[in-house]
């Protein structure tokens, strides 16, 4: 089978290879490769089985989706639950059990406990720069190390991430069938 990359589960020894087109494959005790529970997972980009059990499923192009291997439980996540960029590049998981996701120019985290994503913004991966697929770490101290084209992101996981501030918007003009409306705006 051919695949485009292999990760070895560093919590669980678990050795995963997939490809956009092949599908998820694990690597069985006795060498065989077996599709992940059962399943045609096409399109796949990362995986990472976390400390509760779950194993997290990056798409790219189709957002994320947990599974939990015990209950058979999917969960996916895309725009309709708040994951606007659905083209995950790494997924890694902080002390907490939260879940830091980078997609193409953002990096998400997934609040276990309340259940919702925030997005962190690093004004160097705009413009044609993005995060790299499989570019990830974890430190020794817990710190999260995201790499692509624009450099390296590091996120100390305990300090909070500030709120979102609204883009403010300007209007110029405004014209209704080719006219320009007059008063100003």
């Amino acid at each position: 089978l051919p695949f485009t990359l292999s990760l070895q589960d560093k919590l669980t020894k678990r050795t995963f290879m997939f490809s956009v087109s092949n599908g998820l494959h694990e690597i069985t005790d006795n060498y065989e490769f077996k599709q992940f529970r059962g399943k045609e997972y096409k399109g796949v980009s990362y995986v990472k089985t976390c400390s509760d059990g779950n194993v997290w499923l990056g798409f790219n192009r189709n957002g994320l989706t947990r599974v939990n291997e015990r209950t058979g439980e999917e969960i996916h996540f895309d725009e309709s639950t708040g994951l606007f960029d659905s083209s995950v590049r790494s997924i890694e998981e902080d002390k907490e059990g939260n879940m830091w996701i980078s997609t193409s120019e953002h990096i998400w985290k997934y609040d276990i406990a309340t259940r919702r994503f925030s997005v962190l913004h690093d004004d160097r991966f705009v413009k044609g720069k993005t995060y790299n697929v499989v570019s990830s770490a974890v430190g020794p101290d817990g710190r999260l190390y995201f790499g692509g084209t624009g450099g390296i992101t590091v996120i100390d996981p305990e300090t909070e991430l500030p709120e979102k501030n609204d883009i403010p918007l300007f209007l110029e003009s405004i014209s209704v069938h080719g006219e320009y409306l007059s008063g100003g705006v």
